[in-house]
C-alpha cells in the first residue's frame, strides 16, 4: 500500500492530495494542468512537499514532522518519462545496461540481454536511439528502468507520442509486467479510454486535487459527481 497525504504550494498552483494506492496498477487521469506529473514527481522524491507524509508499506518516505525525506535512490523508484530520455551517444544495449550500474559489466550485460529478448529488442541492440522507432525507444527506456529492480514503477504518459498499434502493444506489455512481477505501478494519462483499459485502481484528478479514487468498477458504477460522469462518458 502506498499512502500519500501531502500539501505542496507552488507559484500559481496547489497540490493537495490524500491517496491510498494498492499494490496494483493504479492509473491517474485528468486534464492537462491537473497536477498528475507533479504527484508522480512527489512520489519519486524529486519534489518535497511543504507538509504531510508518504509511506510505502511500513516504510516512511516523507514525513515533515519527523524531518524524513528519502532520496529517489533510497526509495528504489523507477520512472519512465513521456519522452524516452535515452542517452543519444549510447547504443540500445548500453542504455539498458546503464540501468543497473551496481552490477559488474558482464552480469549487467547478461541481465540486459534477458530484458531485450523479453521486450523484442534483440535485433536492435547495436542501434542508437536516433535509429529506433518510437516504440522501440520506449521499450528500451522501460527495460533500462526495470534493470534497477524498482519497488515501484512510475510512468508519466509514456505512450502519448506513439501511434495507436504501438500504444496498444506497449500497454499490453505493461499490464503483463505488473501481473508477472507483482510490481506496483502508477501510470499517468489524460486519455480516459486508456485509463479504463489499464487500471485496477482509478484516480481522477483536477486542479491539484483528487476528485475520486477507487477500484475501477466502483468508479464506473458510482461516479462521485457530474465532472466524473463527464470524464467517464468521454471513454464510451
Amino acid at each position: 500500500m502506498l499512502t500519500m497525504h501531502c500539501h505542496t504550494q507552488l507559484p500559481g498552483f496547489t497540490l493537495q492530495v490524500a491517496l491510498e494506492l494498492p499494490a496494483q496498477l493504479s492509473v491517474i487521469v485528468g486534464p492537462s494542468g491537473a497536477g498528475k506529473s507533479l504527484l508522480l514527481q512527489t512520489l519519486a522524491g524529486w519534489v518535497k512537499p511543504d507538509r504531510g507524509s508518504i509511506c510505502f508499506g511500513e516504510e516512511s518516505w516523507f514525513d515533515q514532522t519527523k524531518n524524513i525525506h528519502l532520496s529517489v535512490r533510497d526509495r528504489r523508484v523507477g520512472f519512465v518519462f513521456q519522452h524516452d530520455a535515452l542517452f543519444p551517444h549510447m547504443s540500445a544495449l548500453e542504455n539498458i545496461v546503464y540501468g543497473h550500474r551496481a552490477l559488474r559489466s558482464d552480469e549487467a550485460r547478461e541481465k540486459a540481454l534477458v530484458f531485450a529478448q523479453r521486450y523484442q529488442l534483440t535485433e536492435v541492440l547495436s542501434l542508437f536511439p536516433r535509429q529506433l522507432s518510437g516504440g522501440q525507444r520506449q521499450r528500451v527506456a522501460l527495460a533500462r528502468t526495470l534493470m534497477s529492480d524498482p519497488r515501484l514503477l512510475l510512468l508519466d504518459e509514456p505512450l502519448s507520442a506513439l501511434d495507436f498499434m504501438t500504444r496498444r502493444h506497449i500497454r499490453d506489455q505493461l499490464i503483463d509486467i505488473q501481473r508477472q512481477l507483482l510490481l506496483p505501478m502508477v501510470f499517468v494519462t489524460h486519455d480516459m479510454h486508456e485509463a479504463l483499459l489499464m487500471a485496477d485502481y482509478l484516480v481522477l484528478m483536477n486542479e491539484g486535487q483528487v476528485i475520486q479514487a477507487g477500484e475501477k468498477h466502483q468508479v464506473l458504477t458510482h461516479p462521485a459527481n457530474d465532472w466524473v460522469k463527464q470524464w467517464l462518458a468521454e471513454a464510451r
